[in-house]
């Protein structure tokens, strides 16, 4: 879809109600207004069950979620999805719908284990490649949509394929987390607030969470390595998707022997999560 949904001289406006629903067994989140937008984030928008309740700007949050979607991404065959997630690349629908939940100041609950497992392969608002396009990354887009005032005029304008999106300069570049999947802090927050939901009768001693930290780490590197070796058609969609599944159950190895099997899996997801995260053909059942 093409169209200007704000420009320059926006102020804040409508707010209400912005709500989440997640459909089926594979966790399929979409959020909806109170006036009647509907923000599909790669699958359906219509059915499900009610999880998630923010009041924000609904304004603001067209904008995280409609800002230059359709444009190109920098990899080969995908464009800008919802919210500036490029799907399974730097999120799915559980990082699409985080962004927009922010305009109200809330997530999706991690109580479903294949959000757990999203949020452990992707973080809560998803993953950062320094070599993306600049509308991709999540401290842009808030700023951006935000702040219009300070921004450019065509700044939350949903974009199509032929058009060009703006490559990252050296200092935004410079402005972006030194890590190009997430910051050290970003990490360790995100791991402290799965193992809090998954396992509330527990503390993790320090020792075993450092572990975690260093596993998780790895993992994202690999993944980032793997995403980069797709971009320069290295390895075919498919081999990334594997190769993504691989390292994701080499880490739960590591992560079983740290916390134990029972603990890590109510933390981080069951086994199986990764498959229906990372298998093509379950994919393309709940997201055509």
């Amino acid at each position: 879809m093409i169209g200007i949904f704000f420009a320059k001289g926006w102020i804040v406006g409508v707010t209400g109600d912005i709500e989440a629903y997640v459909i089926g067994f594979l966790t399929h989140t979409y959020v909806t207004t109170f006036d009647g937008r509907k923000f599909e984030c790669f699958g359906r928008d219509v059915g499900g069950t009610l999880i998630q309740v923010a009041n924000g700007d609904c304004d603001l949050a067209e904008c995280i979620a409609r800002h230059a979607i359709g444009g190109p991404s920098g990899i080969p065959g995908k464009v800008i999805g919802m919210s500036g997630i490029i799907y399974l690349f730097t999120g799915v629908c559980h990082q699409a719908a985080n962004r927009i939940l922010w305009s109200g100041g809330r997530t999706l609950p991690v109580a479903y284990p294949l959000i757990k497992r999203s949020v452990q392969q992707f973080g809560f608002y998803g993953k950062e490649f320094s070599w993306l396009p600049t509308e991709t990354n999540w401290q842009f887009r808030q700023q951006a949509c935000s702040n219009p005032l300070m921004a450019d005029a065509n700044v939350c304008v949903s974009a199509t394929p032929e058009q060009s999106v703006t490559a990252p300069t050296q200092t935004e570049i410079d402005q972006m987390p030194s890590d190009p999947d997430h910051t050290d802090q970003e990490l360790r927050a995100e791991l402290s607030e799965l193992l809090n939901a998954g396992l509330p009768d527990r503390r993790v001693n320090p020792h075993r969470f450092e572990k975690l930290v260093l596993v998780h780490k790895k993992l994202r590197e690999l993944q980032s390595g793997f995403a980069e070796q797709y971009r320069d058609t290295k390895i075919s969609e498919r081999q990334y998707l594997q190769l993504c599944r691989k390292v994701a159950h080499a880490a739960d190895k590591e992560g079983e022997e740290i916390l134990g099997y029972e603990d890590y899996h109510r933390a981080f997801g069951s086994p199986d999560t990764i498959e229906e995260l990372y298998t093509p053909q379950i994919q393309e059942m709940h997201h055509p």
